[in-house]
């Protein structure tokens, strides 16, 4: 398919605007329900002589619950999508996804217009099951909130647009943007600047006529562009018409490179943009006729964008059963609850029809002649009736079967309840015996289930997004404002430009627990709380983070409560150890796979404390401590060289380096200090070699050390003997004390029987 000419492209467009019609009525009637439109019109009414119209806003209270949900799901995260790279050394990966994380979720989060997009989106795929969105430039991230009625896709395009030929959105330009769009530097080159200028003047003449405005300057061409400049905000205001257009791109595989074209052409069936009446598209009435067969735009055979994604994107909350899915047969919780909502507001009516009528007074007169009578009937406290009237009884009238009605409101209630159950939060009002653990589980898991796949599907399609907002902030010289800032702010935090390419990323997009539930979310949270002992210290901190954030509603209020713990890495953990073994006395290589700046950094610290405990004390040290922390400081060295390496950390390794000469001469000091000391020792010990005497210093000192050791060693092997001793002494006093009463009780038995033996005599 080329549609080389407007007329092609505007016959295809005519007749999606005819199939899409039907549709868009039955849109409208879902819309006028939802935004609290009365179920009878005034005919309905007068015909019916109907007494009570109004809309209960049962089915907007649904939407609002829905579009809550879903708010919360896709927008509550901080942040919102997370970068893992896989581009660059193992250590460095982890740092530069941080950074280009945190650079990247600031525009996004920090935009009204992106939340207002967002919100808008699923409020549309609620409603009406799809949530368009498109970029209006080809560089420029934000994008474009679009109703399901500007976008015309043909029938039986299928869900996943696979099959789709081509599409058209509708869009509606100001004379201001225009403007701004086709004139100045870089300019598209496929607008057809006379049909622009044409459209422009077109603006330019209606604004003056609803405005009720004689310009002098109308009958001065060149003052033309100087007035749209000017009165730019005139221009862009509701009283001037739109130039309304159908941007037309279609699947063109005939050239070299296959691709989507584009073309605009403007609506020439439609009614002026703002003000004006619609009416059903009649290609034989044109509201333009310099513009048949001219196209507003025309790429020509250049490929607009190679993938639909770059153009549009599709957000779908699809509650259809038929497979293979379509896209015009999508159906929404707006479709599910329009029957159901629109007859209980039929029936809420006649039920308050029925309530008003209970309360009027009826009376049963014997002659007609005596209505006037009843006309001057004054129904005061202990009145009376005059001859001939009186009232009837409740028994006589018409009775409702209320039983039947609160079944049929209750029937109605459930259905709702069941066909929401997948958008919004509802959970069972039954009494019983009070809430239990179990109880409660119950109704997480169940709306878990319910609520879980649809969520999970929007958070799928909600990465296809991310991706190409992703290559959008890849571009380099972008004219996009939040594009280079984002750059900018990367490359001063160290993230090489190689890191930002978007083939390199791979996105998270990070999930609300309980799917945007918030009620299900708490309950989450405290049941994975009840388990945070189970865990380790660092996961410990985050559940605490999540229930805080759950419980509060406040993401940044629980990692205020919640900082993040400082992180001890492999290479840290490695630097401290090797450092103590300098200190002992031994010696250890640089080994490969540890991040150098982690080990430099670490190493340094622990130098300088130990530069700084030894300045405390004196300023001389060891040298066996001057030795370590010459070995320290010599292999620290080696990992600031391999830092160096890397061009893009020139001022880390100059910090590096400048701390490490300081701490290098600190040493160098205590070194000097230590050889002096010595000198001093050898005049004082008969001018002796420096050397023996440090020899001799050395030596007795060791043997002052031994014999210390060797007297804390005697001291404390008397102390056992003695304690040994004082055990045995207690040991045979306890045993002679014992063998003492045994014999106490030995003299005791014989002198019992002796006695009883005189006894016996």
């Amino acid at each position: 398919m080329q549609f080389t000419t407007a007329a092609a492209c505007e016959q295809v467009i005519y007749q999606l605007l005819l199939a899409e019609f039907p549709r868009a009525n039955n849109r409208a009637r879902i819309n006028a329900l939802f935004n609290g439109a009365p179920p009878y019109s005034a005919d309905q009414m007068r015909d019916n002589k109907i007494a009570t119209n109004y809309n209960d806003l049962s089915a907007t209270n649904l939407d609002h619950s829905a579009r809550r949900q879903i708010s919360n799901a896709l927008t509550s995260a901080d942040p919102l999508v997370t970068v893992n790279l896989d581009y660059g050394p193992a250590h460095k990966r982890a740092q530069w996804g941080a950074k280009i994380t945190k650079e990247w979720n600031k525009p996004m989060i920090n935009s009204a217009k992106f939340l207002d997009l967002r919100e808008g989106t699923g409020a549309s795929v609620v409603l009406h099951g799809v949530g368009p969105t498109t970029w209006e430039d080809k560089q420029l991230w934000m994008q474009a909130e679009l109703g399901i009625e500007d976008v015309l896709v043909p029938s039986n395009t299928l869900r996943s647009l696979d099959n789709l030929p081509f599409l058209t959105i509708f869009r509606q330009y100001s004379a201001n943007q225009l403007y701004k769009m086709t004139k100045g530097p870089r300019v598209d080159p496929a607008w057809n600047m006379p049909v622009v200028d044409q459209a422009l003047k077109w603006a330019d003449q209606q604004a003056r006529t609803l405005l009720g405005q004689n310009w002098p300057e109308y009958w001065m061409p060149e003052k033309f562009e100087e007035r749209v400049k000017q009165d730019s905000g005139l221009f862009a205001s509701d009283a001037v018409p739109t130039i309304d257009c159908y941007d037309f791109y279609f699947w063109n595989d005939d050239g070299k490179q296959s691709g989507w074209n584009r073309r605009i052409i403007l609506d020439a069936w439609g009614q002026p943009g703002v003000g004006g009446v619609f009416s059903k598209p009649d290609a034989n009435n044109r509201r333009f006729d310099w513009s048949k067969g001219e196209f507003l735009y025309d790429s020509g055979k250049r490929v607009y964008a190679d993938k639909l994604d770059k153009i549009i994107h599709f957000q779908f909350g699809d509650a259809s059963a038929v497979a293979p899915f379509r896209y015009h047969s999508i159906r929404s919780l707006g479709f599910l609850l329009y029957a159901v909502c629109h007859l209980q507001n039929r029936l809420n009516c006649r039920f308050t029809d029925s309530v008003f009528e209970a309360l009027m007074q009826y009376f049963r007169i014997n002659n007609p002649q005596d209505v006037d009578r009843l006309q001057k009937v004054d129904l005061i406290d202990k009145g009376f009736l005059p001859e001939g009237m009186q009232f009837v009884r409740p028994e006589e009238r018409w009775q409702v079967n209320e039983a039947l009605v609160q079944r049929a409101f209750e029937r109605l209630r459930q259905t709702m309840s069941d066909q929401s159950a997948s958008f919004t939060q509802e959970y069972d009002e039954e009494s019983g015996d009070g809430e239990t653990a179990t109880r409660t589980m119950a109704k997480v898991n169940s709306q878990a289930s319910l609520v879980g796949s649809m969520i999970n599907s929007m958070y799928a399609r909600e990465l296809f997004r991310y991706r190409e907002y992703a290559r959008r902030f890849c571009i380099a010289n972008s004219k996009d404002p939040d594009v280079r800032k984002f750059r900018v702010e990367c490359l001063k935090d160290g993230v090489p430009e190689d890191a930002l390419n978007h083939e390199r990323w791979d996105l998270q997009i990070n999930r609300v627990m309980g799917g945007g539930n918030k009620m299900l979310e708490v309950s989450i949270a405290k049941e994975l709380y009840a388990t945070k002992a189970a865990h380790g210290p660092e996961a410990q901190v985050e559940i605490q983070r999540k229930f805080d954030a759950a419980i509060t509603g406040d993401w940044k209020l629980a990692m205020s409560l919640n900082p993040e713990a400082p992180h001890v890495s492999d290479s840290m953990h490695d630097t401290e150890q090797t450092f103590g073994t300098f200190l002992a006395g031994g010696a250890v290589r640089p080994r490969p796979g540890l991040n150098p700046i982690e080990v430099s950094q670490t190493m340094l610290q622990l130098i300088q404390a130990k530069v700084q405990e030894i300045m405390r004390s004196g300023g001389v040290g060891t040298p066996q401590e001057v030795k370590g922390l010459a070995g320290a400081i010599q292999y620290t060295q080696s990992f600031i060289a391999q830092l160096a390496q890397d061009k893009t950390q020139k001022a880390l390794v100059k910090e590096l380096n400048d701390a490490l000469k300081n701490e290098s001469n600190e040493v160098k000091g205590m070194a000097q200090r230590q050889q002096q000391a010595a000198q001093k020792a050898e005049q004082g010990n008969g001018g002796l070699d420096p050397k023996d005497a440090a020899k001799i210093q050395a030596k007795m000192l060791e043997a002052q050390t031994d014999s210390q050791i060797r007297s804390k060693s005697h001291a404390q092997r008397t102390a056992e003997r003695q304690l040994q001793f004082e055990a045995k002494q207690r040991q045979a006093q306890e045993k002679h004390a014992l063998d003492m009463k045994i014999e106490g009780q030995k003299a005791a038995i014989e002198i019992s029987k002796s006695r009883l033996n005189l006894f016996d005599e």
